[in-house]
């Protein structure tokens, strides 16, 4: 099964769910990638990590996840989805089609 896929534009139109913490933005890169550049309100929960995701979220609350191009992103999306999470999403394209169209990003470097 396909994950779920959400654009950028979507993503950015819904960002006040985001910011109110209604919806949870999850990169799944790793530290250095996260620390260079990442979505703004996103927490870091690099791949690899799915149980620990499972874990800390609702199994109906939405969830965006994204990486660099969608890969990564999609395989934890589809991880969670089978865990029984009902409204998980993968950021089409990742954060590279994010930044490609117009949107913010932010940095800890």
């Amino acid at each position: 099964m396909t994950p779920k896929l959400i654009s950028p534009e979507a993503l950015n139109d819904n960002f006040d769910n985001v910011k109110s913490g209604a919806w949870s933005l999850i990169d799944v890169r790793d530290v250095l990638e996260y620390r260079k550049s990442h979505i703004p309100m996103a927490a870091l929960m690099p791949s690899g990590h799915t149980e620990k995701m499972s874990r800390q979220i609702e199994l109906n609350d939405v969830v965006v996840l994204y990486c660099k191009a969608g890969v990564r992103s999609g395989k934890e999306a589809q991880n969670l989805s089978n865990m029984g999470h009902n409204n998980v999403y993968s950021l089409k394209g990742g954060i590279d089609n994010w930044t490609a169209s117009g949107y913010p990003l932010e940095s800890w470097l």
